[in-house]
């Protein structure tokens, strides 16, 4: 069926017209996956026709009721009466199946058919609304068409502003292009998040989730996981001094010279492995501990304690 080219109606009612099919015969686990299928078609339909009011309601002008909406609307209204006679047919072949199946693996596979026709019936009845109400939301917008501006004290574009801009000379608008420029820069530039605010935020812990509108397959809850820091306070201090104290040697230093430095002085494998966190967490400028060093790439290491790429850092040159 995906390679043949139909509308999302004409889909519907072939995929139906096969799930009806499927429940008939007992093949419970397939008109499952049809039903799945059919219920993402009847969001698409709803996407379709919410798209279509939506963009007659920003351009009431563009289009006209009895040619352009009406004819559309009422296709809709058909199309949603028969699917929703269709749905009434199959919840009572899967309640009739219900009745009749005494395997228990049948029943859990009507159970969860029973579930996705339920909600693709809701989806169809948010639609019915959508389109009950696109009447009054095409009034509404052509008669703020209509509706007297508010005064404002920018200058008017059409009366005032773009025929002095064509009526003034070339050189006069090149002495004020600066200006232009300029002026359509915000004030102040939003800030670009680094790395760091990135991960706080993907890790903060929410207290609820705002329920949706879209009436979707019960999910599964994950209780939330809060990692702990593996590297101790005290340790995370001492490596960071020590990285410290080997930069201030001077020269350049890169992540294999560290590692190998503190292998030669015994450092633990926990405290080499927080050496390549606070190198790695060193290498954006916003995150760098290490005020004196700027780090860039320089190849790869391989390690007993990690891998990847490797980097160098080296002095910031004072003036």
């Amino acid at each position: 069926m995906g390679m043949l080219d139909l509308k999302v109606e004409d889909h519907q009612i072939l995929v139906e017209r096969m799930l009806q099919l499927l429940i008939e015969r007992g093949r419970f686990d397939q008109a499952y996956e049809f039903a799945r299928r059919a219920r993402m078609l009847s969001i698409e339909h709803r996407q379709q026709i919410r798209d279509f009011i939506h963009q007659a309601w920003r351009a009431p002008g563009s289009v006209a009721w009895t040619r352009d909406i009406a004819p559309r609307l009422n296709e809709a209204r058909q199309h949603i009466h028969a699917r929703q006679e269709e749905d009434r047919r199959m919840e009572e072949s899967v309640r009739e199946q219900l009745i009749q199946v005494t395997d228990p693996q049948a029943r859990q596979q009507l159970g969860r058919l029973d579930e996705v026709l339920k909600s693709a019936s809701s989806v169809r009845a948010h639609l019915q609304v959508d389109v009950t109400g696109a009447g009054d939301k095409f009034m509404s917008a052509q008669a703020g068409a209509f509706r007297s501006r508010r005064p404002s004290s920018f200058p008017d574009l059409e009366t005032g502003l773009l025929p002095d801009a064509l009526a003034t000379s070339q050189h006069e608008l090149v002495k004020h292009v600066d200006e232009l420029v300029l002026s359509l820069y915000p004030a102040v530039f939003p800030k670009a998040p680094d790395l760091s605010d990135l991960l706080a935020l993907l890790l903060t812990k929410r207290e609820f989730d705002a329920p949706s509108d879209e009436i979707g397959e019960v999910g599964e809850m994950l209780p939330f996981v809060v990692y702990e820091d593996p590297f101790p306070e005290e340790m995370a201090q001492a490596v960071q001094a020590w990285i410290g104290r080997k930069f201030a040697i001077g020269g350049s230093w890169t992540i294999d010279e560290l590692l190998a430095a503190a292998e030669d002085e015994d450092m633990s494998l926990l405290e080499r492995q927080c050496i390549v966190y606070a190198l790695y967490r060193s290498f954006p400028e916003s995150e760098n501990l290490f005020g004196g060093m700027k780090a860039r790439a320089d190849g790869t290491f391989d390690s007993d304690v990690a891998a990847g790429d490797n980097l160098r850092f080296d002095p910031v040159e004072t003036r």
